[in-house]
């Protein structure tokens, strides 16, 4: 036993090594930085425009059309719905100028080209022919 007496148990060893590797590590890497933790700042608050711009390219298709026809035509006066609106059945959506409607409705409909007119004017002339004196 007296051979086993200078010597020095290996979990105690172990142990101290493990000690020093921790007190190595701590004094290397130290605390946690400040950059690493939270960080507060303060400005004066201040009215301004925020500018922004943001850029892109592509093509612009509307996500449903529809045609719509009018029985007159004229100035429209004012306008009672708002792009994007969905509207009812029968609502009135805009108003025309009485004046500028009525002018157009009074002039005589000229046709926009001479085959119209020639089958207009035949049209006319067998509606006599069918008609009785």
């Amino acid at each position: 036993m007296s051979e086993h007496a200078g010597r020095v148990p290996l979990s105690a060893v172990l142990g101290l090594l493990c000690v020093a590797a921790i007190v190595v590590a701590y004094t290397t890497v130290g605390r946690a930085s400040t950059a690493t933790a939270q960080s507060r700042r303060t400005a004066t608050v201040a009215r301004g425009v925020v500018q922004s711009t943001v850029s892109g390219s592509g093509n612009l298709q509307a996500a449903s059309e529809l045609d719509l026809g009018f029985k007159t035509s004229g100035v429209v006066t004012h306008i009672y719905v708002k792009q994007g609106e969905h509207v009812h059945k029968g609502q009135l959506l805009a108003a025309v100028d009485p004046q500028s409607a009525e002018s157009r409705s009074n002039r005589p409909r000229r046709a926009c080209c001479p085959q119209r007119q020639a089958s207009r004017a035949s049209a006319r002339r067998r509606a006599k022919r069918r008609s009785p004196p």
